[in-house]
C-alpha cells in the first residue's frame, strides 16, 4: 500500500504547523489552522511553503516557455512579412519589364494586349524557366515564369531576364505550321534584345536549320559575355544549406 505525499502546511497568522497530504481534501481539516478559525469566526488556510515554491518556479517555467513561444512566432510573422514585401518588389521588377519588352516586340504582337503573367517558383537551381499557354484571337495567353528565388548574381538575372523575353516572343509570334521556335521567334528575341540593352547579338555560329533551344544558349552565352543585363530579382527564400 502506498502513502500518499505529504507536506508542512503552517498558519502564516499564528505560525501552528503540520503534515498534512499535497493535495489535501476541502474538507480536511488539517487544511485550517483551528484556533485562528474559532477567534476570527471564519477559515483560515493553512499553506504549504514547499509547495508554494514549487508552484512559483513552475509558473515562472510556463511563463517564460510563454515568452519564447511568443517570440518565435513574432520572428516567425517578421519573416513571413519580408517575404511578402520581396515577392511584391519581384513581382512589379518582372511585370515592368514586361511592359517594357511588349511595347518592343509592337511589330510582331501588332497591338494585341499583353499576356497575363503568373510568377512562381521553382526547385530547380539550374535557373528560371517557363511557358506559354496561348489565348483567343483578341488575347495573349498566360506565361507562367518560374523563377529561382535564391537565384541572384550575373547568371540567373540573365537567364530569367531571356525566359521572360523567351515566352512573350511566343505570345507575340504565334507558332507556325505547328512550329512554335521558328526563325522569325528567334529573329524577334535578338532584334528585341539588341534593343533591349543597346548591343549586338550574332547569329554566325548557327548553320543551317538550327533553330529551337539552341539558339536560347547562344543568346544567354552572348548576354553573359557581355554582362548588360541588368535584372536584379530579390531573393524571396534563404538559399538551401548544402
Amino acid at each position: 500500500m502506498t502513502t500518499k505525499r505529504q507536506a508542512r502546511w503552517t498558519c502564516l497568522t499564528c505560525g501552528e504547523g503540520g503534515l498534512a497530504p499535497t493535495k489535501p481534501r476541502r474538507d480536511d481539516v488539517r487544511r485550517y489552522c483551528l484556533s485562528c478559525s474559532a477567534k476570527t469566526g471564519r477559515l483560515v488556510e493553512k499553506v504549504a511553503p514547499s509547495l508554494e515554491k514549487k508552484r512559483e518556479a513552475q509558473t515562472a517555467k510556463t511563463q517564460e516557455r510563454s515568452k519564447k513561444k511568443r517570440q518565435k512566432e513574432a520572428a516567425r510573422r517578421g519573416r513571413v512579412t519580408a517575404n511578402e514585401r520581396l515577392v511584391k518588389k519581384r513581382e512589379k521588377l518582372v511585370l515592368e519589364e514586361a511592359e517594357r519588352l511588349w511595347k518592343l516586340l509592337t511589330p510582331y504582337h501588332k497591338g494585341k494586349p499583353i499576356p497575363r503573367i503568373v510568377i512562381t517558383d521553382t526547385r530547380q537551381t539550374r535557373g528560371a524557366s517557363g511557358y506559354w499557354r496561348g489565348g483567343g484571337f483578341f488575347s495573349s495567353g498566360e506565361i507562367t515564369l518560374r523563377l529561382v528565388p535564391f537565384g541572384t548574381g550575373n547568371f540567373h538575372e540573365a537567364r530569367s531576364w531571356k525566359v521572360l523575353l523567351h515566352e512573350l516572343c511566343h505570345a507575340a509570334c504565334p507558332p507556325k505550321q505547328g512550329d512554335s521556335h521558328h526563325r522569325e521567334f528567334y529573329y524577334a528575341m535578338k532584334t528585341t534584345t539588341e534593343k533591349r540593352w543597346k548591343c549586338f547579338i550574332s547569329f554566325a555560329s548557327l548553320t543551317g536549320n538550327r533553330w529551337g533551344y539552341h539558339v536560347d544558349d547562344v543568346i544567354l552565352s552572348q548576354l553573359l559575355r557581355l554582362a548588360v543585363v541588368k535584372f536584379p530579382i530579390p531573393e524571396t527564400r534563404q538559399r538551401p544549406i548544402k
